[in-house]
């Protein structure tokens, strides 16, 4: 799988592709608007499944440092492992170093190795899982640099993004709300509402942009 990274939005909007169907690609990628402030950071994707689509879309889209991407699978790993050395063969990464890692959310061990190390960690739709949820919201306020930010997208789904905002509040860190983020994804969701909850349902199917920092934040990157 070797991305065709700046074609993809393009084919994307030309197929009139709702929501319900947006990767966490176009969602992750449309918040780095501001080249000057990410060059050179250090990035981790959390969760990223068989492909971390949206870690790589920026290994290969932004002038960033490093891009690490992980999942809790070994198996997802593994494969994810096959996508970074078919892109880096086809020269997309440029001098970013990309590499992947198995990173369970509640193991210590996996925690610790990269405590402190990132400028931005982002994650998709990982919220839902009650088990997990606390140990998500550590492991982002322990891989976060001080001046780091966190990027969380998911859609509302009940309680779950209430109660994920509210333990991350409690292990101090400062949390954002962001619904209206992009004008194509809000104009997009606009559209979608008008057909009805049997089509699009917001609570399940519109991604709510949270960002997570340390410190008082000045706004998206």
């Amino acid at each position: 799988m070797s991305l065709p990274s700046k074609r993809i939005r393009a084919k994307d909007r030309e197929r009139g592709r709702d929501l319900k169907s947006m990767s966490p690609v176009e969602l992750h990628s449309n918040q780095w608007h501001s080249p000057t402030e990410t060059r050179g950071s250090s990035v981790c994707e959390l969760g990223g499944g068989m492909t971390c689509l949206a870690g790589l879309m920026i290994a290969v889209c932004a002038d960033v440092k490093e891009v690490l991407l992980s999942d809790g699978n070994e198996k997802a790993i593994q494969n994810v492992r096959g996508v970074i050395e078919k892109n880096r063969q086809a020269g997309l990464f440029g001098s970013t170093d990309v590499s992947s890692r198995v990173v369970r959310w509640d193991s210590e061990v996996d925690i610790s190795a990269l405590e402190g190390h990132f400028d931005v960690v982002m994650c998709a739709d990982c919220l839902f899982l009650d088990q997990y949820r606390s140990s998500l919201v550590d492991a982002l306020r322990r891989l976060l640099r001080p001046d780091g930010t966190a990027l969380v997208f998911a859609p509302k789904r009940g309680d779950t993004l209430t109660e994920f905002c509210r333990l991350a509040e409690k292990v101090g860190l400062f949390v954002c709300c962001y619904d209206n983020y992009d004008s194509h994804i809000w104009d997009l969701h606009l559209k979608m509402k008008t057909e009805g909850k049997d089509v699009y349902d917001e609570n399940i199917h519109y991604p709510v942009l949270l960002t997570l920092t340390h410190r008082p934040s000045p706004g998206l990157l």
